[in-house]
């Protein structure tokens, strides 16, 4: 058994079968995953699968280019055991792939063991007899491993007829396919460059006549002095009024002007408390009073 690159064929052929069978090895990559995949979608065992194989025979050359799976409604349990619904999709699925006739044909089936080894069964025999009696036609039968490749065997009639079933002579190994190799990155494209902009004429303006009156820019920014400079001389002609004389909030009273009697504040009674006194207002002390002596009236004359 040769196995080359996913685009290349796999080459099976033993002393006991008339024909050497070629596959391709992106068929069986696609049909070893699906096994995979229904044997992992059941605890202990998952389900059986199976489908026809297509190709085109030759004398001497069986070719298997393309598969078709065939839905198996499982009615007597997760293995591949086909109920009166499965045998007329079968019947539909060959019929449907027999109506081309330039298209690849029926060529045999295949099907998953996943609870038993790889060999024909009375109802896979019964199956094979069936639906797939030329004598060219083949059966592939496949067991997936958790940890391990699948395991796959094709079973074939001999020049007489008969089908040896209890095994495969030879059996093949279906490792996953290397990645194909990412294609070389292409080329960047230079960058395109922008079509060159119409220049568009500016109108010039106009030299401005020179005036004698010094520009903005040139006069003071302050007509203040700095400070400590000696102040200007007064100009003639020119009268200024003198700054107004600062006056005081409190005036003291003058000899012309006399001072407002002051009226005495009561007293307040012992114990009382004093009014604490008020931000901004200044009182001035009261003058002390002078007892002045009251002279003495004479007596009148008796």
């Amino acid at each position: 058994m040769d196995q080359g690159p996913p685009s290349s064929l796999v080459t099976w052929s033993v002393p006991q079968c008339p024909f050497s069978i070629e596959c391709s090895a992106r068929v069986l990559d696609e049909i070893r995953l699906s096994v995979l995949d229904a044997f992992f979608s059941l605890p202990r065992g998952g389900a059986e699968i199976g489908g026809l194989l297509l190709g085109s025979y030759s004398p001497g050359r069986l070719s298997v280019l393309g598969y078709r799976p065939l839905e198996c409604e499982h009615a007597f349990g997760p293995s591949f055991t086909l109920s009166e619904r499965d045998y007329a999709r079968l019947r539909e699925l060959l019929a449907a792939s027999q109506a081309h006739p330039g298209e690849p044909q029926p060529v045999g089936w295949y099907h998953s063991h996943t609870r038993s080894e790889i060999f024909l069964s009375d109802v896979d025999r019964e199956i094979h007899d069936r639906f797939f009696a030329q004598p060219w036609q083949v059966a592939l039968v496949l067991k997936p491993h958790a940890f391990q490749p699948t395991r796959a065997g094709f079973f074939f009639r001999d020049p007489e007829g008969h089908i040896y079933a209890e095994r495969s002579y030879q059996e093949l190994l279906l490792t996953a396919l290397p990645l194909p190799p990412e294609p070389p990155p292409r080329p960047a494209a230079p960058p395109a460059s922008d079509p060159p902009q119409p220049r568009l004429a500016v109108p010039r303006t106009p030299p401005v006549a020179a005036s004698s009156e010094p520009s903005v820019a040139a006069r003071p920014a302050s007509l203040a002095p700095p400070i400590g400079a000696p102040l200007a001389p007064p100009v003639a002609g020119l009268h200024r009024p003198p700054p107004p004389a600062a006056t005081s909030l409190t005036t003291p009273p003058t000899a012309s002007s006399p001072a407002p009697p002051i009226a005495a504040s009561p007293t307040p009674l012992s114990g009382a408390p004093i009014a604490p006194p008020i931000a901004g207002l200044h009182r001035p002390p009261a003058p002390p009073i002078v007892a002045s002596p009251i002279a003495a009236s004479p007596a009148p004359p008796a």
